[in-house]
């Protein structure tokens, strides 16, 4: 890890381990890379301080906390390690945190006037917080075994907390205008939401100049959240009719059952062998570059990282009207919009694309320039970032 301490310290924090390679993930180590020269960056997340030193970005690093929430709010233990953390950190030199949320709820702060940005806040430091994704109230307090009914009755108490945690911090960001918007509207804290569009895309990357194959392909984690299972059903449907064209989906299995309700559809189905879950992939923009239509089939999504470095390569889309996922996909332009759920929608857009090479062939020659125009580039992300930090910094 680093040796320099004469810059300002900034400590990102991250739920889940740096390599899951997840969104989240990725983009922190995205923020690593872009400001582990500028400032003094420490990590605060799952990992051990040995795995985070040999990952890609163990050397741009000042330090690295291990942390893992073991309790929540109201437990008094909860208290006890944030104050903890909070002590340590100070002690370090650190003079702003960066919270990063998969969701709208996390570290703590579903309980009213509790939540760790809370207590970085009251211990006079600069508090930064990213939705990584938007939910609703009734969320907060969802868990496996916990009934519907329960979780929508503490509803409003999640709410509650979410609203004051947002007021505790300095700036909170959002990922897409819609979950801005949606925040804004289901959590009223009385401020304005900062949106930065979120990317790890190089403007210094061109799109494929490779033949696309009759490659239909999707990118990320298996889940049902992530709708893979309507793709399969629309490809399954209409792929009799297209012999040359298969279907391939690279992303590790969510654990959710999704991946088994997919063999389960293809076991059952006589083009189910056209149909390829790849697992984890460490290149998709390999596949990208080689596919002829990218789907994202999302029933929820904050801005769709996949499908934005697919239209950047070159690659028509196929998106539904979900998150921000319209935000990157110029309907007509680069790609086409369905709703979410609706295997029938995805396979009317597929039939139309497969049927008009002419069309593919505009998307994609388009794709690039509409993601440069928008700014959802790593380097645009990186300078928002700076931006702010320095900002609050002064």
């Amino acid at each position: 890890m680093s040796s320099q301490s004469n810059r300002a310290g900034i400590a990102l924090f991250l739920e889940y381990p740096l390599a899951d390679r997840g969104g989240v993930s990725v983009l922190v180590e995205e923020l690593i890379l872009a400001f582990g020269e500028e400032f003094a960056v420490w990590l605060i997340s799952p990992d051990s301080s040995e795995d985070v030193l040999k990952s890609p970005v163990g050397h741009l690093l000042e330090g690295h906390v291990r942390f893992v929430l073991t309790h929540l709010p109201p437990s008094g233990r909860y208290d006890e390690l944030a104050s903890s953390l909070v002590e340590k950190l100070k002690e370090a030199g650190i003079k702003l945190v960066h919270f990063h949320c998969g969701g709208t709820f996390g570290w703590g702060n579903r309980w009213p006037g509790r939540s760790m940005p809370r207590a970085f806040s009251r211990a006079g430091l600069k508090t930064v917080w990213t939705n990584h994704l938007t939910e609703p109230a009734a969320k907060a307090f969802a868990a496996r075994g916990r009934s519907k009914r329960l979780s929508g009755a503490l509803g409003p108490v999640g709410r509650l907390g979410k609203i004051l945690q947002t007021r505790a911090v300095d700036t909170e960001i959002a990922v897409s205008e819609h979950d801005r918007d949606y925040l804004q509207a289901h959590y009223p804290a009385g401020r304005a939401l900062k949106r930065i569009y979120h990317s790890r895309l190089r403007e210094s990357i061109l799109a494929s100049t490779s033949i696309r194959e009759p490659l239909i392909l999707a990118v990320g984690h298996i889940a049902f959240r992530k709708g893979q299972h309507f793709l399969v059903r629309a490809f399954l449907e209409i792929a009799a009719s297209v012999p040359d064209w298969r279907l391939e989906i690279a992303g590790h299995d969510g654990g959710d059952g999704c991946w088994q309700e997919i063999q389960s559809l293809c076991a059952s189905h006589p083009q189910g062998s056209r149909v390829n879950l790849l697992g984890a992939h460490s290149r998709p923009s390999d596949l990208m570059s080689r596919a002829s239509i990218f789907v994202q089939p999302s029933l929820e999504e904050a801005l769709g990282l996949a499908v934005q470095e697919a239209i950047f390569l070159g690659c028509p889309a196929i998106g539904t009207r979900v998150g921000g996922i319209p935000e990157v996909i110029d309907e007509g332009i680069t790609g086409l919009l369905v709703e979410p759920g609706s295997a029938e929608a995805i396979a009317a857009a597929l039939t139309r694309l497969i049927s008009d090479s002419g069309l593919r062939q505009e998307f994609g020659a388009r794709g690039r320039e509409a993601i440069l125009r928008k700014g959802m580039t790593a380097p645009r992300m990186a300078d928002a970032h700076r931006s702010l930090y320095l900002e609050l910094l002064a």
